[in-house]
């Protein structure tokens, strides 16, 4: 048989103790009434009110404690820093932590409260005027004849204008007005010296206006710079008369063109490959380009190319032309190889230089023009004189106080002198000992002594 039962609530026992049950199948939820927390809102929420008016709230075991906002303080950070304005003469407070701050200057006052000024003292002497520039910096305006850091110097005492430059003292310091001859910050440079105007060869003298060029002949104008362009009369056939930066030709009866250099006989133009045509009593002549020649420059100079070994065929005038060898080679024709004897002794290399010329490029040990020495400079040592004997051979003549087969060793090098003895070279390999005799030192090698009582015995 079924037994009859009644369902039983969750929330029967009244679990939530601040705050509403909602039953849910067989358990609970709880919605707690403010200020008040925890799965049965029995806990106190002491940051639920927000106490903290400019800061954060931080939940503790039994209470709660305040995180401030920067520029607050106190146990609900409802202090200002700043509330007090602490920073003087209009300087700005600005929080920094907790209940700190520091204050922003205005231009012309520092300190931790800017309550110092900067231009207060009035450092800038003879009625300098002080100028704050940030924080405690300054500079100090000049009156006019006066400059440095602080004022205290008086301009233009003593003159620092050369050649008899005048000083000029205004507010900005010192300035030099130059005599017209002269440049420069301190009037230091001669216009003459440094820059010399005069073009084209023209001698500068100095002058009380400043200058003057003396031109050298064809040229003329302040500064030499224009030319006279009829000094290489380029009127062949006719008059040269000067316009200015330029020139002009009256060419006589029978020619024409801009230097009077053509006439009416060239008018087929029969000069060839670029010649220039021109009148010849009763026929014309041809002036060839260079590189051909002929009546009607028809012929080229270079074109047999005679030159041999990939020589440069040069035209000169007329049929004549000239060879520019290759480097390494010379003659009429570039014919000969400047090595093909190769003159160098003892493995020597031998390398063209100019021309005809050569230098030998010595094997190891061998010097000379032709390599034809063994010794080297640096054979002997300690200042030997190397002396070749025969075939590759050679030997070391060592100064006073070396030997060795290369002047290496010195006689003295292992110190034979004792008791501070002195070594002192004599012939070949050969050396004496100066003996501290007053010490009572003597022998070959200062090895002995003499011992002398203190006492006389009568």
């Amino acid at each position: 048989s079924l037994t009859n039962y009644k369902a039983i609530s969750p929330c029967q026992s009244n679990p939530c103790r601040h705050g509403f049950c909602q039953a849910r199948d067989f358990t609970y939820q709880c919605l707690c009434r403010k200020g008040y927390t925890g799965n049965n809102c029995d806990q106190v929420n002491h940051c639920k009110p927000n106490p903290c008016q400019n800061g954060q709230c931080i939940e503790h075991i039994n209470g709660y404690g305040c995180l401030c906002n920067p520029g607050y303080y106190g146990r609900l950070c409802n202090q200002n820093v700043c509330r007090t304005n602490p920073c003087k003469n209009s300087g700005e407070c600005e929080p920094t932590y907790g209940s700190y701050y520091k204050c922003r200057c205005h231009s012309g006052y520092y300190g931790s409260h800017c309550e110092k000024r900067v231009c207060q003292a009035n450092p800038c002497q003879n009625n300098g005027k002080c100028e704050p520039i940030y924080g405690r910096f300054y500079k100090c305006r000049c009156p006019s004849g006066f400059q440095g850091l602080y004022c205290e110097k008086s301009a233009c005492n003593p003159n620092p204008c050369q050649n008899g430059g005048t000083c000029i003292a205004d507010r900005r310091g010192e300035e030099c007005q130059c005599k017209s001859s002269y440049f420069g910050l301190r009037c230091e440079r001669a216009i003459c010296v440094s820059k010399n105007p005069c073009a084209n060869g023209g001698v500068c003298t100095h002058t009380s206006q400043g200058y003057s060029c003396t031109c050298t002949a064809g040229y003329t104008g302040r500064n030499c710079e224009n030319e006279y362009h009829c000094k290489w009369n380029p009127c062949l056939n006719g008059k040269c008369i000067e316009q200015g930066t330029d020139y002009r030709c009256d060419c006589k009866s029978g020619y024409y063109g801009r230097n009077c250099s053509q006439d009416r006989g060239c008018q087929s133009n029969p000069c060839q490959n670029g010649g220039q045509c021109q009148f010849s009593g009763s026929g014309y002549q041809c002036n060839c380009r260079s590189g051909y020649y002929g009546e009607n420059c028809q012929n080229q100079t270079c074109k047999a190319n005679s030159c041999r070994n990939n020589g440069k065929c040069e035209p000169l005038q007329g049929a004549q032309y000239r060879c520019s060898c290759r480097f390494g080679y010379y003659g009429k024709f570039c014919e000969n190889e400047v090595c093909q004897m190769n003159t160098c002794k003892n493995g020597g290399n031998c390398q063209p230089t100019y021309g005809k010329n050569y230098r030998c490029i010595c094997s190891r040990g061998f010097y000379g023009t032709h390599c034809e020495n063994i010794c080297q400079t640096t054979s002997c040592k300690n200042g030997g004189n190397c002396e070749p004997t025969y075939g590759s051979n050679y030997r070391c003549s060592c100064r006073r106080g070396f030997y060795g087969t290369h002047c290496e060793n010195s006689v003295c090098d292992s110190n034979p002198c004792k008791n501070s003895g002195k070594c002192q070279h004599t012939s070949g390999n050969h050396y004496k000992c100066s003996c501290q005799h007053e010490r009572g030192y003597y022998g070959r090698h200062c090895e002995k002594r003499l011992f002398i009582s203190k006492y006389l015995i009568n």
